[in-house]
């Protein structure tokens, strides 16, 4: 089917890799690639509602400041496709530090791909896909953008359809909730320590990433210790013989500790703490494995002493 609109229209252009190197090196070749003076990246599984285009070229136009511009996604599997929502009833620009720490406070990607162009040259000067961050490089990018310009949305508008399947890399290579932390909070840190150092209070907005990634994984640990625990069947027991939850449990909170050391002092720490000493032998595993943890970082924090 490329090749047929290839023949008909020199606009098109077909670049083969007889390797497959990734997935990395091919969205970066197809970004060098890139000549129009604005760029949408469109997976094979995705696809632009009616009059998409028209209407992020026409916001991009009247706003020069704007490096790219969003609006809803509509999520879907299968055909048929659902009824998109294409009338304008407003337009909105962001400064692009207000639309950063925005993001910092979601502790998520806000965008899912098709419904966003980029302006080319904006583009250019944020540079390549990170091949450092196979898993949000994607976000890494819309901040790094939001670095250079200002951000535009078009609200309540359907302006791509975003396909959700089992075979999609959200469900293959980028599956697994722990993997899915860990890939944000490396794009919170190598946006903010990195081209957004020198933005105004970097610090701050890391600590407020920080602090929302925690309390995400602290609500998934207190999901599983209600669910695994039995509290709405008033079987508490059951967890203490599932280890496959209780380590599930144990590296949300891991987690939540590494990328916050002040855990202990959010709210729904003490959910957590609640519904841990629940269940007698889920707490004693779960003092040991704190207990670990903490000679682990101390050792660590020792070895590095010498050359500090």
């Amino acid at each position: 089917m490329a090749g047929v609109f290839a023949a008909a229209d020199p606009r098109f252009r077909i670049i083969r890799r007889p390797v497959n190197r990734g997935h990395m090196e091919a969205f970066n070749e197809g970004l060098a690639a890139a000549r129009g003076e604005y760029f949408i990246k469109l997976d094979a599984d995705d696809l632009l509602t009616p009059g998409s285009l028209a209407r992020s070229v026409a916001f991009a136009e009247h706003n020069p400041n704007v490096g790219f511009v969003y609006g809803e996604p509509i999520a879907f599997s299968e055909p048929p496709l659902p009824l998109a929502r294409t009338t304008p009833t407003s337009w909105s620009v962001w400064p692009g530090h207000d639309w950063l720490a925005h993001v910092c406070r979601l502790g998520y990607n806000a965008i899912a791909q098709p419904e966003a162009l980029i302006r080319t040259a904006t583009l250019r000067a944020a540079g390549c896909y990170n091949p450092a961050l196979p898993h949000t490089f994607d976000m890494e990018m819309w901040m790094r953008l939001a670095v250079l310009a200002d951000v535009g949305t078009i609200d309540a508008v359907d302006q791509g359809y975003y396909r959700i399947h089992s075979a999609s890399m959200q469900h293959t290579i980028n599956s697994g909730v722990i993997r899915d932390l860990e890939g944000r909070r490396d794009a919170f840190i190598s946006v903010l320590t990195g081209p957004g150092k020198d933005a105004v209070n970097a610090e701050e907005l890391l600590a407020t990433a920080c602090r929302t990634l925690a309390v995400k994984a602290l609500r998934h640990a207190c999901d599983l210790l209600d669910a695994s625990g039995g509290r709405r069947r008033g079987d508490r027991a059951t967890l203490g013989s599932r280890t496959d939850s209780q380590d599930r449990v144990e590296g949300f909170i891991a987690f939540a500790e590494e990328v916050y050391p002040a855990v202990r002092e959010l709210p729904v720490w003490a959910t957590v703490d609640g519904l841990l000493r629940a269940d007698p032998r889920v707490m004693m595993r779960h003092r040991a494995r704190t207990t670990a943890r903490v000679v682990v970082r101390q050792a660590q924090a020792h070895v590095r002493l010498p050359g500090a």
